[in-house]
């Protein structure tokens, strides 16, 4: 027996209130940050005014969130001082940009301890922790007025740069952080813009369809089918990235998932060259910088036979 269409439905919807509560809490974040003043926790001979701006991220921007998500992804991002990538331009453009650009040395390193210090000092030292990737908040310690607990990654603006001339803005903005001793580049604004492009290909049914899968992920890992670390959620947006657009179009939920999944299975078969969203990195690799193929592989075949054999699981 297949999935039953009842539970393809309730799968593919969101709480409207949780994608509220987590803006309020982007928000507030926004504005502690903007009330604060970075500049005194800066290292000396650092930038004098730092432009920083906020972002809400993951799924909860996305609208792709599924029950059992309760940390709200936020960007503090520099955008006046940046990380690059020129290696695409000629003698002549590095030069021309050499000549325009001067940028006093601030470091990623050196911003994120700067975010870190003010978030310490907003929300108190228990609340604030310094994770992998991310400077962690949780909510429920006394001194934190959040609603949900928060994910903060302090990034510097990261520009790829295609061409370079005397007009220039011939980049894809990015952003730029490190973590554990290691560089991340990463392009979340770009990621969005293709978000809402395959949405209105997929005649607004990418998102949901993406919610629907999740939740197909978070009940193989309650059935302990799936290890929740081998298939993170980001990654399922991804892969479905790939997918034909028309394959989203049916408005027969079981009708749509096994197209995506058909889909994507043929995709494997014909070599292609899998990317995330953005498109500007490969999906997978075997070094732990993307998604393991292997894992993939385990994912695409669980969730093919929870379709197959609801009455299985």
């Amino acid at each position: 027996m297949p999935i039953p269409p009842k539970t393809l439905e309730s799968w593919k919807g969101y709480s409207q209130a949780a994608i509220k509560t987590a803006k309020k809490t982007h928000t507030r974040i926004q504005e502690d940050i903007g009330d604060s003043n970075l500049e005194e926790s800066s290292p000396p001979n650092s930038l004098s005014t730092l432009n920083v701006d906020t972002h809400l991220q993951g799924s909860y921007a996305n609208y792709t969130i599924v029950p059992g998500t309760s940390d709200v992804d936020v960007l503090v991002l520099l955008t006046n001082y940046f990380e690059s990538d020129r290696s695409e331009l000629d003698s002549g453009e590095e030069t021309q940009w050499q000549y325009d650009h001067y940028q006093v040395p601030y470091s990623a390193p050196d911003f994120r301890q700067n975010v870190l210090n003010v978030l310490r000092d907003l929300y108190g030292t228990s609340a604030v922790s310094d994770g992998g990737k991310a400077i962690e908040i949780n909510s429920d310690s006394d001194q934190c007025p959040l609603q949900l607990d928060a994910d903060v990654v302090p990034c510097l603006l990261y520009k790829y740069y295609t061409g370079y001339s005397e007009q220039p803005g011939e980049s894809i903005d990015g952003i730029y952080f490190e973590a554990s001793g290691n560089s991340i580049i990463n392009y979340p604004f770009h990621h969005k813009e293709k978000r809402k492009e395959m949405n209105k290909d997929a005649n607004g049914n990418y998102m949901e369809t993406i919610r629907m899968f999740k939740r197909a992920r978070n009940y193989l890992i309650e059935k302990n089918e799936l290890s929740k670390d081998s298939v993170p959620s980001y990654y399922i947006e991804c892969l479905l990235s790939n997918v034909d657009p028309e394959c989203f179009h049916s408005s027969d939920l079981q009708e749509r998932y096994t197209a995506v999944l058909l889909d994507i299975v043929n995709l494997v078969n014909d070599g292609e060259k899998f990317t995330v969203q953005h498109g500007m990195k490969p999906l997978f690799s075997s070094d732990g910088s993307e998604w393991n193929p292997k894992d993939a592989a385990e994912f695409i075949v669980s969730a093919t036979d929870l379709y197959e054999n609801w009455d299985n699981y």
